[in-house]
């Protein structure tokens, strides 16, 4: 996000905690609605990607100790014994290749750490009295939002790794071979 635009989406939490008619957790409620939806959605799919891919090779297992020579002779049973377990494999390969879990860990923690900013945030809200007290804490909101983005972002990069070229601006003693 940009500064600008961080800078405005922090002036309008800031008026909107001024109104008094503020409930104080609009934009909880808001956020925690589309986290939910989203936790819901990936747990889903998680799930299943598990049971599909312990439950294909199970299922081959079975079917392949239970089946006779005369099964095996069979194109029709063959071809099942080898897509059932390649299903299982492509499965597992999304989980995998994707690293689900470890989104789901990376997003989890700035869910949490987002939702600390705010109550951190309503405390000093409370203490502010006048117009420089809010624009020390505009510019302590705005560097917090910015650390926890930095932070999301350096643990998909560390999970993924870059796939962006180093800069070219590089300093002459990283240049030295």
């Amino acid at each position: 996000m940009e500064e600008n635009d961080l800078r405005m989406e922090v002036v309008t939490l800031l008026e909107e905690f001024k109104n008094p008619k503020y409930s104080g957790n609009k934009i909880i409620s808001r956020n925690f609605v589309w986290y939910k939806k989203a936790t819901r959605r990936n747990l889903l799919i998680w799930y299943a990607l598990q049971f599909v891919t312990l439950s294909t090779g199970f299922l081959t297992t079975i079917l392949l100790s239970l089946s006779g020579k005369n099964y095996l002779e069979s194109g029709c049973w063959k071809m099942f014994l080898i897509i059932l377990p390649s299903i299982g494999s492509f499965a597992y390969s999304v989980i995998i290749q994707f690293k689900l879990f470890e989104l789901w860990t990376i997003r989890d923690k700035g869910r949490y750490l987002y939702y600390n900013f705010y109550a951190e945030f309503r405390k000093e809200m409370i203490k502010c009295q006048e117009p420089d007290d809010y624009r020390i804490l505009l510019d302590k909101m705005i560097n917090t939002i910015k650390k926890i983005e930095q932070e999301q972002s350096l643990a998909y990069i560390s999970l993924f790794g870059s796939r962006n070229r180093p800069s070219e601006k590089c300093n002459e003693e990283e240049n030295v071979i």
